[in-house]
């Protein structure tokens, strides 16, 4: 459940933390399209698809170029996000003439082309595949039964999963494996969109525990899909306006994480078009490293096991984008480590969501605050410890559809609806 805190005071005892986090806080995090100063990862460098061909000498050389320093991830191609009509039949049709031979060689062609300085990368297969336009392409290319009528697309489709793994996922995994480089490329399954809801999960587990046939990958054949894979990857889970995100993740880390079964639960999209267009992003990516680190840390988790990637950080008005609120944050408390601390708070409201790091090696403490329903406001106190000067506020920076303030108030403010701030803390010797 979300952390609601009431009126809590911030007092000179000692902060235990929950657990240590032995690496910077950017390799949790990562960015698409480009590099950035705040994420350690990116993914599809320059663009979806750059990389869904054989790669020629562009490709190779922005791979030697970020692959040394960054983890990438990336689409092999194939289904994608199956939201073309005539490229899914074309997929789909050549595959099924082919038997997959001809994309097979494709990939393995890639797989022998990553330089060898790269750190491995990552191959996602498909993007947002429970959608509701992934359901209506399938849906359209495999026709009407004798007599009757095409079968309608819809969400969370679980009628897509026997197409997504025997035509997509398990004949390119099938290439991965028998390519002398396997080592190179980890798998990544297809994104889960809205993915705290209930139907989501429900499509998730039907898939992970669908049986290979072998259709187009006999070395397969009777495999589990969660078998196949490396990673989860979820869409807007920490970024969702609901309390359930947090209940979802821990629902997933005991089924497939802590049994062994898949090795990392990722997001590789957070915040997302429609809250950057509304001005909203900066907010929801704050919300996304307040909750993400909190939840990793308590599990114990290390980057390879957790990681979110922002999507659509650099939209939206000056002094309101996720890209412009963490790179403040960045500037300010650089390659940290953090630990997640106990409370006391020393902010407090209805309807406030707030989580603590100290960061080592400084010992300063960071704090984040939003509301818990973004489509309502807050009103914040601030406790005695910061109003008697108990503590020195280092840095503060706050964010609505409005643009950005710096600074915090002495006394109680409103955070509006669509808001997030960041509070950095050095105790007073």
């Amino acid at each position: 459940m979300a952390r609601l805190i009431g009126y809590l005071w911030l007092s000179t005892i000692t902060f235990w933390s929950l657990t240590v986090n032995a690496q910077d806080w950017t390799a949790y995090f990562g960015s698409h399209y480009r590099a950035e100063a705040w994420g350690d990862s990116i993914r599809d460098p320059q663009g979806a698809g750059f990389f869904s061909a054989e790669y020629g000498a562009e490709q190779l050389a922005l791979l030697a170029k970020l692959g040394s320093h960054k983890q990438l991830v990336y689409s092999p191609g194939g289904l994608g996000s199956g939201r073309s009509e005539a490229a899914v039949d074309h997929y789909l049709t050549h595959m099924l003439l082919t038997l997959g031979d001809d994309w097979k060689t494709q990939l393995q062609a890639n797989i022998a082309k990553i330089p060898t300085s790269a750190a491995p990368a990552y191959w996602q297969f498909g993007n947002e595949i429970n959608s509701r336009r992934f359901s209506e392409t399938i849906a359209a290319w495999d026709g009407a039964p004798a007599g009757g009528r095409p079968r309608p697309g819809r969400a969370h489709d679980a009628a897509t999963v026997p197409y997504y793994v025997e035509y997509y996922l398990a004949p390119g995994v099938a290439a991965i494996r028998s390519s002398t480089h396997s080592e190179r490329v980890k798998v990544v399954l297809g994104s889960l969109a809205a993915a705290a809801n209930p139907r989501a999960q429900a499509f998730l587990d039907a898939l992970l525990n669908y049986q290979v046939q072998g259709l187009m990958a006999t070395s397969l054949k009777g495999k589990r899909v969660y078998e196949l894979v490396d990673v989860i990857a979820l869409h807007y889970i920490a970024s969702a306006n609901t309390p359930q995100w947090r209940s979802t993740l821990d629902q997933l880390h005991k089924k497939w994480l802590a049994t062994g079964k898949v090795a990392a639960i990722w997001s590789t999209e957070e915040v997302g078009l429609q809250r950057a267009t509304r001005n909203e992003g900066a907010a929801a990516g704050l919300m996304v490293v307040a909750r993400t680190m909190d939840w990793w840390l308590s599990k114990g988790m290390p980057p390879e096991q957790g990681r979110a990637f922002l999507w659509g950080a650099d939209k939206g008005h000056k002094g309101t984008t996720a890209a412009e609120a963490m790179q403040a944050l960045y500037d300010t408390i650089g390659k940290s480590h953090w630990q997640v601390l106990s409370q006391p708070a020393p902010l407090s409201g209805d309807n406030l969501e707030v989580y603590g790091f100290a960061l080592q090696p400084s010992g300063r403490q960071l704090w984040f605050a939003m509301p818990a329903d973004q489509r309502r406001g807050a009103r914040v106190a601030v406790s005695s410890s910061l109003s008697n000067s108990l503590n020195t506020v280092v840095a503060a920076y706050r964010y609505s559809p409005q643009g950005e303030q710096r600074g915090l108030p002495n006394t109680g403010f409103e955070l509006a609806p669509g808001s997030a701030l960041w509070l950095l803390l050095e105790a007073k010797k």
